[in-house]
This record gives C-alpha cells, structure tokens and sequence, in this order.
C-alpha cells in the first residue's frame, strides 16, 4: 500500500503534510485531539494515532475474500456513530506524529487513500499500476486472482501436542495491511524495481 500511495505523491495528487481528510468521504480525527489532523506523512510512518482494536479485526476474518468494502469497514471503524467504533479501542491518547505506534488499520487507511484520490479500488489500481508493469504474474491482494493451489497454507502451532492445523485461505477487509500473497520471483522483482528506482 505504500508503493502505491507514494506513486500518487511521486504525481503530485498530495502533500505528504496534507490533512487526509480533504481527499476522504468521511471524517476522521483523533477523538483526543480533534484539531491535529491525521496527514499521509503520519500513515506512512506509523504515527497517526490509530489503534488496532483486535476485537474488531479477529472478528472480520473470513475464508476467502472479504465481501465488506475496504472504504465501508473504514468509516464503521473510524466514524463516530459506526457499527465499530470504539474512542478508545480505536485511537492513541496521543496526539498524531508525537510517538510511533504500528498501526494495522492506518495502513488499510494509506491504502485506501489511493482509492479517495483515484476512484480507482485499491487492489484494482495495483493490479494496473504496480503489479502488470512489472510483470508480477503471480501477486495479488485478492485470492480470487489466484490459484490457491498455488499459494502457501498458513497454520497454527499448538505448542502442547505439537501440531499443526491448517487456518485454510482467509481474507480480511483491511487487505492493504497484510493480504498481499505473491511469489518468490514475483518479490524479488518487485524488491529489484525498488533498489534501481522503478525500474
């Protein structure tokens, strides 16, 4: 989610100080302070100021893509008044760009800038933008792109018997966080383009 927000900087869609909420259908602000906007630069480095409420998060895994809207899941979470808002589950006491604090949700949230400055869905403008240009076959954000026979399983490890048992292929509607699958080749093309700028 970051290559492709930075793409947008890189074309002059944003100031990385900028407040998100210019771009945004919905509002989003510290519940303790209001009036220090939440910025890109802030999404970015880990210092917006919003939490992981992993009550919210566990309870929204799904086998297979998740069909609730990237957009939608982030105003329920974000808003006051949506089905998972929560003041203080949701958000840092402290003031946004004053601490680092690793935020799962203010990824999905850097993602979802490219779609408030695009109209373009996340995964979609990927798809066109990143992974096609560089020949990336085998990457996707959504399973349904892939074949799954094809992409590694995920399994816990109960510790006590020394087990594995499978998680089977999950999805989740903060995808821009952690739902990317690719392939080796695929990522060390993708690793390359970056140490020769793009190319």
């Amino acid at each position: 989610d970051l290559t492709a927000l930075m793409r947008l900087h890189e074309q002059g869609f944003f100031d990385l100080d900028a407040d998100v909420n210019t771009a945004l259908n919905f509002a989003v602000n510290s519940p303790s302070h209001p009036n220090n906007p939440i910025t890109y630069r802030s999404l970015l480095s880990h210092t917006s100021g919003i939490k992981d409420n992993w009550t919210v998060l566990d309870a929204n895994y799904v086998l297979g893509d998740s069909p609730i809207a990237l957009g939608y899941f982030l105003e329920q979470y974000l808003t006051p008044g949506g089905s998972n808002y929560n003041s203080n589950r949701n958000f840092y006491s402290w003031r946004p760009e004053t601490r680092f604090g690793y935020s799962n949700m203010g990824a999905a949230l850097a993602g979802h800038m490219v779609e408030a400055l695009t109209g373009v869905p996340f995964d979609k403008f990927c798809q066109k933008e990143i992974f096609r240009k560089l020949h990336l076959d085998n990457t996707s954000w959504k399973l349904s792109n892939l074949d799954v026979n094809n992409v590694a399983m995920p399994y816990s490890y109960k510790v006590s018997n020394n087990t594995f048992t499978p998680y089977g292929h999950y999805g989740f509607p903060d995808y821009p966080n952690g739902g990317l699958r690719t392939s080796v080749n695929d990522l060390s093309r993708f690793l390359i383009a970056h140490m020769n700028r793009g190319v």
